[in-house]
């Protein structure tokens, strides 16, 4: 998927933050229905009230001109017990003193604004003094949380400018899962119905041409479009679709239709009902007088028993199903049967189930399958529009902002060494060599930087993360960073230069594959706070490598101001065996403040004096962590938070070839995943199987695996 802000890239305490809502809801016995999409967007203003946003929220209603085009006041009551809390409504979108008004909001508070429906500055995007962008210039963010509308090229999609865009909660669930349908099973099949043909009629066109699906079956107005295209009689439901224009594409889709015949299932009977009972009308009789006079007198409403044996069959063969639009007018009791045993089927299907649109979703909910669906969107024609190829407006909007905003704001900030590895082969084992000889070397130098720094932040960056490297940099061998920096797409906090020579590495690698490692420690250890502007750091994760000297100190008292900053900044350390033994005043006043810290069972050990794991993770836990991981190479890794130990069994490397960077390599899959809510048994195993690819290749990044390919290494 592309990179996009999320609300884990920012602190949003006190910040003005508008959101664009989908809470577009269906109306029946002409009341708003509490529905799915205001359950899942309170979820995120739930967040949003936690962080301590002011929130200032856009949303639509009904089509313009539609009767169910309704005043957001109807909503602000069902938001309001869903929050549990009371949030201010304006019938306005933009009024003259909302340059006052929605800074004075506190933390936490919430303002819905009127139906952006109502107002024609949504969708005519050169509106001369539109409302939405005096709007946009009070915020100090914008969430996009509306997959169902982010087809639209609509001023609340497309048009809020100067702010970092950020995708919400519900957002970046349809994201997550549009990423799955790519690795879905055959054969592909689609269940179609609903009222609203046009776009899938393209979809339909798209699909069977990329071969994307493999069956097709009609309900609804698209199946009654087929119907007609068959030639059976309709009645009088062909008057009223043309009335509403719904077959205005029947001769396109006819084309399409006739074409690709083999793949569709249409319905094999229809039902109506007289004022009495139910009717179920197969469709080859349509043309029977009796039944002719049915049809020209009651509207056909719902597909029959006959349909729904036949597509329940295709349902169970099917590998992954699609499901779009109701099979008929569910609402009504006499016409609830074609919808409710089809979704039925849908829940007991062994293949990958997904659905979208809003009466499809109102539905399943309706008749209790929604939980048992396997993804469930909130978006219908957007998601029409995804799956047929099409470049939605919203994604592009989120893709143009990350690109904008990215280099203001880091997913993780990683302050650590950096160095020049030198690394020397020597045609010699290590045990025939003799103090004093003089040994010739290969002529095959290699040079290239490392350090903890420079490890951790290619390894995040691997898993497609925004990397700042923040160190003390050497004006020696500064070409040589800067391109692996910008080779790695990792950005360089700016911080004041030293003459001081680079901090080196020479790694002496035996024909015994044995090897010996001088280091010089260099300008590592000479990082002050006043060689960076620390007020300009934009991230909330911070990953902190092993220094000595004024470099650790500079760390103990940044984590003290982003912390004051920002109090759910997360800080992960990854210590030394060297440090532990030189820097016991200083460390102890640094591992207090860390919220994640990994290294491995001797340090633990050298740290702690215990000797069995269990203690060793206790007594580091005292000292202040809340969370501690020690890895203890082909013994497996353990975690521990205060209430329970996790272990985590080593992934077996194929070959081992080179085990340098493997800690630093582990340390920061871990944190990474940790800061993607993803757990700590999952974390550890994300971490184990990443440092286990890299120790087969030679090099401290040649072996790290992407997020893709740790996915697909869960997978397997």
């Amino acid at each position: 998927m592309f990179k996009h802000f999320t609300l884990d890239n920012f602190n949003l305490r006190g910040k003005i933050v508008g959101i664009r809502l989908d809470i577009n809801s269906p109306i029946i016995n002409g009341k708003i229905v509490y529905n799915e999409r205001i359950a899942r967007a309170c979820k995120t203003l739930r967040e949003l009230v936690k962080a301590g946003a002011k929130v200032v929220i856009l949303a639509h209603q009904g089509r313009a001109g539609k009767p169910d085009c309704l005043s957001l006041k109807n909503h602000q009551v069902l938001i309001q017990g869903e929050l549990k809390k009371k949030i201010n409504f304006s019938k306005d979108l933009y009024h003259d003193n909302f340059s006052k008004r929605i800074p004075k909001l506190k933390n936490g508070e919430v303002l819905l604004l009127e139906n952006l429906r109502f107002f024609d500055d949504e969708t005519n995007l050169e509106k001369e003094d539109n409302k939405l962008d005096k709007l946009s210039e009070i915020f100090d963010y914008y969430i996009f949380d509306a997959f169902s509308v982010a087809h639209r090229k609509h001023k609340s999609v497309v048009g809020i400018k100067g702010v970092p865009i950020i995708s919400g909660r519900t957002m970046e669930r349809e994201l997550l899962h549009l990423d799955k349908l790519d690795h879905t099973k055959k054969p592909h099949t689609y269940i179609f119905g609903g009222a609203k043909p046009d776009d899938l009629v393209i979809l339909i066109e798209k699909s069977l041409k990329n071969k994307s699906v493999d069956k097709i079956l009609l309900t609804g107005v698209i199946g009654e479009m087929a119907l007609i295209c068959k030639g059976y009689n309709l009645g009088c439901k062909i008057d009223m679709l043309k009335t509403y224009n719904y077959i205005e594409n029947i001769d396109k889709f006819k084309e399409i239709f006739l074409k690709y015949e083999n793949k569709f299932e249409i319905p094999k009977d229809v039902a109506i009902f007289d004022g009495k009972t139910r009717i179920e009308i197969p469709v080859d009789k349509l043309d029977e007088e009796e039944n002719k006079k049915l049809v020209e007198k009651y509207l056909i409403q719902d597909i029959g028993t006959l349909t729904i044996d036949s597509y329940e069959k295709s349902i169970k063969r099917a590998g992954s199903i699609y499901y779009k639009g109701p099979q008929g007018n569910f609402e009504e009791p006499h016409f609830e049967k074609g919808t409710k045993q089809i979704l039925k089927a849908l829940s007991h299907a062994k293949g990958f189930t997904f659905m979208g649109g809003g009466h499809s979703v109102t539905a399943a909910n309706m008749f209790n399958f929604l939980k048992k669906i396997n993804y469930v969107s909130l978006a219908g024609g957007a998601l029409v529009q995804h799956l047929s190829g099409i470049n939605l407006p919203a994604f592009q909007t989120l893709k143009d902002s990350f690109k904008e905003f990215e280099k203001a704001h880091y997913d993780f900030i990683v302050l650590g060494s950096n160095t020049v590895d030198i690394k020397v082969d020597i045609p010699e084992k290590l045990s025939q060599i003799e103090i004093g000889e003089k040994i010739k070397v290969n002529e095959n130098f290699k040079l290239s930087n490392g350090g903890g720094g420079i490890n951790v932040s290619i390894a995040l960056t691997k898993l497609n993360a925004n990397v700042g490297y923040l160190g003390k940099i050497s004006t020696e061998f500064r070409d040589l960073l800067d391109k692996t920096l910008s080779k790695n797409k990792i950005g360089l906090i700016e911080s004041k230069e030293t003459k001081r020579g680079v901090a080196k590495s020479i790694l002496l690698q035996t024909k015994d594959k044995d090897r010996v490692i001088f280091t010089y420690r260099g300008q590592n250890d000479y990082l002050e706070l006043e060689d960076f502007d620390y007020k300009k750091l934009n991230s909330n994760n911070f990953y902190l490598t092993a220094l000595n000297g004024k470099s650790m100190v500079t760390q103990i008292k940044l984590i003290k101001l982003m912390k004051k900053k920002n109090k759910n900044s997360m800080f992960c350390y990854n210590p030394s065996a060297y440090l532990i033994k030189d820097e016991g005043r200083h460390l102890d006043k640094l591992i207090k403040l860390i919220d994640v810290l990994v290294f491995n069972f001797d340090e633990a050990k050298e740290l702690t004096g215990d000797r069995d794991m269990s203690s060793c993770l206790r007594s580091v836990y005292a000292l202040g962590p809340k969370l501690i991981v020690i890895t203890d190479g082909a013994n497996g890794s353990y975690a521990y938070d205060g209430e329970k130990e996790v272990y985590q069994r080593p992934k077996p490397p194929k070959r081992i070839v080179d085990t340098t960077g493997a800690g630093d390599c582990f340390a920061a899959t871990f944190f990474y995943f940790i800061t993607k809510k993803y757990g700590v048994k999952a974390s550890l195993q994300y971490a184990s199987w990443n440092a286990s690819a890299l120790i087969t290749k030679n090099g401290t990044s040649n072996g790290l695996l992407t997020f893709s390919e740790l996915a697909k290494t869960k997978r397997a």
